[in-house]
């Protein structure tokens, strides 16, 4: 017993000399002892914190989406005289959900194409464009790949309202025919006009603005048939 209340008194004055000795070190300021579940805590709070959002992560951001979305749709933009700003970073997220879209409309149209199909075809039109402005830039105005699909599947845009018109309606009409000649030109233009303010040279718009009407007539088509 006598050893037990011995035993009790040392680990009181340990405990004493402790509290002390902590507020001699620190200078009295509060100190927040360890604690397992507390540090867990804090760890936890930490990560979530420095946790970056899930479409970050993946690199989708619906308001470069939709910025780019409304640019290409404002008539402002194909304008000579109208600057148009465009982010220097390339996104293809938005060029795929466009894609997606046009395929989907295809379907629901019946027209027998999958997205397979679509796909293929504008990667062979974005290589050979990437290959075409490559060719007719100087040196200094190398375009990459990424800038070339990004541009021209954003540009789609057009396209994809008028597959999606082409569900409800019928295009084989002299209102069809007007409808995709608007759709084509527009984004022949949009594309045209983003390429050139890339490129520096104004004077061959003409020239960049011919591949696209070529590649987006081509998709027209497969809209109409």
């Amino acid at each position: 017993m006598l050893k037990n209340v011995h035993v009790h008194d040392e680990i009181q004055k340990f405990s004493e000399y402790y509290d002390e000795y902590i507020n001699e070190k620190f200078n009295g300021d509060n100190i927040e002892y360890f604690n397992a579940q507390a540090y867990n805590n804090n760890t936890k709070t930490t990560d979530q914190t420095d946790e970056l959002p899930l479409l970050e992560e993946l690199e989708i951001y619906p308001e470069v989406i939709l910025k780019r979305t409304i640019e290409i749709l404002n008539p402002k933009n194909l304008l000579p005289e109208q600057s148009i700003e465009f982010i220097n970073e390339s996104d293809l997220v938005g060029p795929i959900l466009f894609c997606l879209i046009l395929a989907t409309a295809l379907f629901l149209s019946h027209k027998n194409l999958h997205f397979n199909f679509v796909y293929s075809f504008l990667m062979i039109s974005c290589t050979m464009t990437f290959l075409l402005f490559n060719l007719m830039t100087p040196s200094n105005r190398f375009i990459n790949f990424r800038t070339v699909a990004s541009v021209l599947g954003y540009c789609l845009i057009p396209l994809v309202c008028l597959s999606i018109i082409s569900i409800f309606y019928e295009l084989k009409s002299f209102f069809g025919s007007i409808l995709i000649s608007f759709c084509v030109i527009w984004s022949s233009l949009a594309a045209s006009r983003i390429f050139v303010l890339i490129i520096g040279d104004k004077n061959q718009q003409p020239l960049i603005a011919y591949p696209c009407f070529m590649a987006y007539s081509v998709i027209t088509l497969l809209i109409l048939f």
